[in-house]
């Protein structure tokens, strides 16, 4: 079974994800495991690679992770796409090879139709939090202003609605799984097998109770307050998450809020300081993958020629080497013949000695 955690940044889905790692859902190793930081001490359970190709769409089709109303996908270009569909199916293999498994990253709200081509048989688990608390969360880990925050998170979760469309999907609150964790790790369990997971086990209390930390949600909202924060469209979409219900019961014209959300954007300067204050964030690269690639093809033509331009000078050099072994042979040889002539003059001098030497002893006998 392929298991996709979706939901807005700041919305428990590291939380469910990691319920999933207990259960012996597979994630990953080590070596592609995104490292916890401050904002998120018990890991955000997300893989690089699958974060790395998420980012490479988004900056293909002009924006990024939060810059949501540049994104165009139909100009990525055919390269990219090329590029972005090998990297996908390449990760989705690997990650077979390990069925159950899960991959989570909130950036797949709005690239899972890249995605969905190379999933056989998914299973989509929604982390449902409280928009008002999971833009607060944003708003203290990036400092967007909750405004443009409540906007983004209207647009990730109209876009999950259209990319997910009828395949099939299991709502999870988060904040029941706060109040009641091994009772709602339970019911998710018993859920996925009904669904037809195999390969999972039960991890018990002390597990479960030992990971989930209510003291981590540091934002407690009001029915009041969200209904005053929340636009009307907004509530009806928090409505539906909430009860399950399917995208076509919402009505949303996606230009009006994208065009809402350019104003937001607009407002004051948030967004130059944005990265210099995130805990994650790093600022966005505006260079295709289509022209990195020209850039590395470039380099390894350099790389080539220098290889080609080394090989023929160690050609040169063996031919020297060569040459020199056979001088240093015919030296060898002459130097022996002249060692041969030396040892012949002295054995002949050493025999004429005693010859003569023979010859007056015969005398004085």
């Amino acid at each position: 079974m392929q298991i996709i955690v979706l939901g807005m940044h700041r919305s428990g889905t590291s939380l469910l994800s990691r319920i999933l790692n207990l259960m012996g859902c597979y994630f990953g190793t080590e070596d592609v495991t995104l490292a916890r930081q401050p904002d998120n001490p018990k890991g955000f359970w997300e893989r690089t690679d699958v974060i790395a190709i998420n980012d490479i769409i988004l900056t293909a089709a002009g924006g990024s992770w939060w810059d949501v109303e540049s994104l165009n996908f139909h100009s990525i270009a055919g390269t990219d796409l090329a590029y972005i569909q090998e990297q996908i199916g390449n990760i989705v293999l690997k990650m077979d090879a390990h069925r159950p498994w899960f991959i989570k990253d909130p950036r797949m709200c709005l690239t899972l139709s890249y995605w969905l081509p190379f999933l056989e048989c998914p299973m989509f688990l929604i982390s449902n939090r409280s928009p008002i608390k999971s833009t607060q969360s944003l708003h203290a880990r990036n400092s967007i202003p909750i405004a443009y925050s409540l906007l983004l998170w209207e647009y990730y979760m109209v876009s999950m609605f259209q990319n997910i469309g009828n395949y099939r999907r299991h709502h999870v609150d988060y904040e029941q799984i706060l109040k009641t964790p091994f009772e709602s790790c339970k019911g998710l369990y018993e859920l996925l097998i009904a669904s037809g997971v195999s390969g999972l086990r039960m991890p018990n209390r002390h597990e479960v109770e030992a990971f989930v930390d209510p003291t981590l949600c540091h934002y407690q909202d009001k029915k009041a307050a969200q209904a005053v924060l929340l636009s009307a469209s907004q509530q009806t979409l928090a409505t539906a998450l909430h009860e399950g219900l399917l995208m076509d019961t919402m009505t949303c014209d996606q230009k009006i809020l994208l065009n809402m959300i350019r104003q937001e954007k607009n407002k004051g300067n948030w967004v130059e300081s944005l990265f210099a204050t995130s805990q994650r964030g790093v600022p966005p690269n505006k260079t295709s993958p289509a022209a990195l690639i020209n850039c590395l093809e470039a380099r390894y033509t350099d790389l080539k020629t220098q290889h080609a331009n080394l090989e023929a000078r160690y050609t040169d050099l063996k031919t020297q080497h060569a040459n020199l072994e056979a001088r240093y042979t015919d030296l060898k040889t002459y130097q022996h013949r002249l060692s041969q002539k030396w040892w012949v003059r002295c054995i002949v001098f050493v025999h004429r000695l005693l010859g003569r030497d023979h010859r007056l002893d015969l005398y004085r006998k």
